[in-house]
């Protein structure tokens, strides 16, 4: 994990930021930032986060430990995907999603060290939960991709295809966390512009199960990944372009107990 002290933080796009977006994105993408906030400078409380998405490996460590359910075969059957797919609107068929899906209690190989998929909201968390840790906010989230000082992107001002995993890429899968490890954020976050959306723990409206998810997809362009852009998901789903990484408060990371200490 990182450390991020408090203080102030740039959070939010503006009206021209958002217009780059959809120059980015293409004509008619505009819908895709509507949730976005205004821009503003925010106070917040010192934090760490996770360095990258958790990955497969690490997830099934927490599978084998506690029992959970793996985004596997028995779990994501094909009735399970199409009750997905039409209740929430998940554009990939299962067809597509196969190479995602592991194939039992652990991952395929090749792919221990891609980011974890298929995990829902309450997944993501009882992970972090299990670490000792939790999900961060929006605002936690944002403040890790951008610095200081607010910066577009993770990177700085301009959109850079070769620094981050997004449609233009050309790769069009996950792959290993890290992979794209010319640049990073500000604090030294990897991967926040592309590879995999991220659960936060913050609601689109207090009350309902819409979740905010931050950053941008392997299958996604890049006006998404700006650091202010703000996507939804149901917080139930199960998604091939949605992974997570872990926050926990303060900037000390604390041993656990050690128990024949009285």
């Amino acid at each position: 994990m990182i450390g991020v002290g408090r203080g102030q933080a740039i959070l939010g796009s503006t009206g021209p930021e958002r217009a780059l977006a959809t120059q980015l994105n293409g004509a008619g993408s505009a819908a895709q930032f509507q949730h976005e906030l205004p821009q503003r400078v925010v106070t917040l409380e010192a934090f760490r986060i996770d360095r990258t998405p958790v990955t497969n490996q690490a997830f099934a460590e927490f599978v084998a430990s506690c029992g959970k359910v793996p985004p596997d075969t028995e779990t994501i059957t094909p009735d399970v995907w199409r009750d997905i797919a039409q209740r929430l609107g998940v554009p990939h068929s299962y067809e597509q999603i196969q190479r995602f899906i592991w194939p039992g209690a652990a991952p395929h190989s090749e792919r221990a060290t891609h980011p974890v998929v298929l995990v829902t909201h309450d997944d993501a968390a009882f992970y972090c939960a299990w670490r000792g840790a939790r999900l961060p906010t929006e605002d936690e989230w944002e403040r890790a991709a951008r610095g200081t000082q607010g910066q577009m992107f993770p990177w700085g001002q301009r959109f850079e295809p070769s620094f981050v995993n997004t449609r233009e890429s050309g790769v069009l899968d996950t792959v290993a966390v890290d992979s794209f490890d010319l640049v990073s954020s500000p604090i030294g976050a990897k991967d926040m512009g592309g590879l995999v959306f991220e659960w936060t723990d913050s609601l689109l409206r207090e009350g309902g199960t819409t979740r905010i998810v931050k950053g941008n997809s392997w299958n996604q362009r890049g006006g998404l990944s700006r650091a202010a852009s703000r996507s939804t998901r149901d917080q139930t789903v199960r998604d091939v372009e949605v992974g997570f990484r872990c926050a926990e408060s303060g900037t000390e990371r604390h041993a656990p107990s050690d128990p024949s200490t009285p």
